[in-house]
């Protein structure tokens, strides 16, 4: 009201609803839509807007408009007041979302499994969580020097592939490397051979010393090994799986299994798998991966940079999910049919990639 101006720095990212006080809400709804019209919001001009639409009388007349003008004690912090609108948006809500859950957890709702309970709570508290992080809109310019630092760091890698490479040269190459944060996804017709090409790809990004966590709906952990140890002992997987082992194959399933041994890939087969799941299981693996880095990080002789390195790295350096049509989505999703489901579970996905900070791919079917 003070500052019009301001109303840059805040407008996208604190909405009505965020307010605690009913007054507030219209008052900032006021604000909003006057934005919204190309107009000047002041005091003035809000009690004038308020007045002729009806509300004035509902936050306390004009005198109300005047007193919360005068009590703003720093124009400059108007950024860190709009955070703290939303910081205390989110916990109300988050708290709200629990009661909720435990309400019909205790009173045994008949519509909804436990599980199902729980998924519903999850996703909520996911999307608090995006508006809790929520950053304000930047400019072209400033977008522009974070892409320019990208691209020099592509330059000095020279020629090297940026982000974790997949062990495909070819699929390198087009996506220049798969990025934290991002989702990918692969897709094709049934019995193409997806699963095989995913646990592969996390055979080679685990060989080259990072840290997968392979998500099977598809496939058993034992499946999912038998794929791996049968060619790199020699011996094709069906001739694993009906005995047929040639003489001097089990020397060289021993040595395969000693090759595995060295890596870091987990393997996750929990059936009927739920997002909340997937994510439980991801952050499990990440505070793993996380505790190894701070031991290492307390090695004598170490520079305070690799110090740094070591302890910003993320626990998991890959999440490979096998495939997105056996997630579980909510109910709600499901009554929308498959192609809704698929939808809400991959913008799940995206959602767990971007704390993570790591790359994410799903494997997805097309029927």
């Amino acid at each position: 009201l003070m500052r019009p101006e301001l109303w840059l720095a805040v407008g996208a990212t604190v909405t009505p609803e965020m307010f605690a006080d009913a007054k507030h809400q219209i008052i900032w709804a006021g604000i909003a839509a006057m934005n919204t019209e190309g107009l000047v919001a002041d005091p003035l001009t809000l009690l004038s807007r308020l007045g002729a639409a009806g509300p004035l009388d509902a936050i306390g007349g004009g005198q109300y408009l005047a007193k919360l003008a005068g009590a703003v004690p720093s124009l400059q912090a108007t950024p860190t007041y709009a955070g703290i609108v939303r910081d205390l948006y989110v916990r109300r809500s988050a708290v709200s979302i629990c009661l909720e859950a435990v309400q019909r957890l205790e009173q045994g709702d008949p519509d909804a499994k436990t599980g199902e309970v729980l998924d519903d709570a999850s996703r909520e508290i996911d999307n608090l969580s995006l508006i809790g992080g929520s950053r304000s809109t930047v400019s072209i310019a400033a977008a522009a020097d974070v892409a320019m630092a990208a691209a020099e760091a592509a330059y000095k890698s020279q020629g090297k592939t940026v982000g974790v490479q997949t062990g495909f040269v070819d699929v390198d190459r087009l996506v220049g490397g798969l990025l934290p944060g991002m989702l990918y996804i692969i897709a094709g017709r049934p019995s193409m051979g997806k699963s095989a090409y995913a646990i592969w790809m996390a055979h080679a990004v685990a060989t080259a010393g990072l840290r997968v966590h392979f998500v099977s709906a598809e496939m058993t952990e034992e499946q999912c090994a038998r794929r791996l140890i049968g060619p790199i002992a020699n011996i094709p997987p069906f001739d694993l799986q009906r005995g047929e082992i040639p003489e001097g194959g089990f020397r060289r399933l021993i040595g395969a299994r000693a090759t595995l041994g060295r890596l870091w890939l987990t393997i996750d087969d929990t059936p009927s798998r739920t997002i909340s799941m997937l994510r439980a299981s991801c952050q499990r693996q990440d505070r793993k991966g996380r505790a190894l880095n701070a031991k290492a990080a307390q090695k004598p002789g170490l520079t305070q940079t690799r110090v740094k390195e070591l302890l910003e790295r993320p626990g998991i350096d890959l999440v490979i999910v096998d495939h997105l049509g056996k997630i579980k989505a909510s109910a709600e999703a499901q009554k929308h049919g498959p192609t809704h489901a698929v939808g809400e579970d991959s913008g799940s996905l995206k959602v767990l990639a971007t704390p993570l900070n790591v790359p994410v791919i799903a494997v997805c079917q097309l029927t």
